[in-house]
């Protein structure tokens, strides 16, 4: 059953014979709603069906780790490695912070300390900000944006399995709306 109280703005869904046009971010922002009713603008009301992509289906699944002690140089290194711009810091194996590209660059450098003994887990952002992998993107971009976040752990019966970034909802976001424009 759709939620109500707003209705969709966008997106392409069929209406008898008529199509009906609606703005794609509020059909994206429903997440994994399937049936969208609205006023189709001439007075009558239309089911719009979302497409929907899920997390697990963007994410990256393999996860760059550091250890809590380790040297903020060496995720450095581990960073450009992998052409990532953050790693999972862990203790004791398990996850409990993420070091981003944004991290060193407010915390290290400014400072002058420019990583030589600063560990990852002396600035790591925390707490971990996840996310369920078959949730909709639009929950991933929310939850982004009332976290202020760029990227969200992905777990699934609550073991992590990857990493979902704003550039991979991103991706997905357009493979899908360009699939729509090809109808």
């Amino acid at each position: 059953m759709p939620r109500m109280g707003r209705k969709p703005k966008g997106g392409i869904v069929e209406r008898g014979e008529h199509l009906c046009l609606v703005s794609s971010f509020s059909l994206w922002a429903w997440h994994n709603e399937y049936q969208l009713p609205f006023e189709d603008g001439i007075g009558g009301l239309c089911m719009a069906t979302a497409i929907s992509v899920i997390v697990r289906e963007v994410m990256t699944k393999s996860l760059i780790t550091v250890k809590k002690s380790d040297k903020v140089s060496e995720a450095i290194q581990l960073m450009t490695k992998n052409d990532v711009g953050s790693v999972v810091v862990t203790e004791n194996g398990k996850p409990v912070g993420i070091l981003t590209e944004r991290d060193i660059l407010k915390r290290v450098c400014p400072e002058k300390l420019c990583t030589r003994n600063v560990t990852a887990g002396e600035i790591m952002s925390r707490p971990l900000v996840h996310i369920e992998a078959d949730a909709g993107l639009g929950q991933a971009s929310s939850l982004m944006t009332l976290k202020d976040v760029r990227r969200l752990l992905v777990v699934d019966k609550g073991k992590i399995v990857g990493i979902v970034t704003q550039k991979d909802i991103m991706r997905g976001s357009l493979e899908t709306f360009m699939s729509l424009a090809s109808i």
